[in-house]
């Protein structure tokens, strides 16, 4: 899922084929256990609304299967850092499918993760920005 456009997106290109792959694809949580976001210019409150329900479909197809999930997000502007905190606010009620986590550009200090880590698989991987874990 991306902040531009989102219908030449595996899995979603595959859902725009036929209507017998639309089927297969939405069958198949496989294909929906990844998701990567990303917005890095202006994005308005109602597409922000979007993707965080978009996001939740998208995590509700994947079924049970753990999740990989990478986060691209602009925070310099108040909008950024508002669907930031919108978009990792409704991922934490999957933590406990997290298996692979990148967390780039995210207003780290504005979020409580160790409430994430927390709740959290043991085997899960997570990335923070390499710009921000030196010190």
């Amino acid at each position: 899922m991306s902040g531009s456009s989102t219908k030449d997106v595996a899995p979603l290109l595959l859902c725009n084929v036929c209507s017998t792959w639309r089927a297969v694809a939405l069958a198949t949580p496989r294909l929906w256990q990844t998701l990567f976001v990303s917005f890095v210019r202006w994005v308005s409150e109602s597409k922000a609304e979007e993707a965080v329900a978009m996001m939740h479909i998208w995590i509700k197809r994947s079924g049970a299967l753990p999740l990989t999930l990478s986060l691209y997000l602009d925070e310099r502007t108040r909008q950024g850092r508002a669907i930031a905190n919108a978009l990792v606010n409704a991922l934490l009620n999957y933590t406990s499918r997290w298996e692979h986590v990148n967390l780039d550009r995210l207003p780290i200090p504005h979020l409580n993760l160790n409430i994430c880590l927390v709740c959290a698989p043991s085997a899960m991987q997570v990335n923070f920005p390499s710009s921000r874990a030196r010190v």
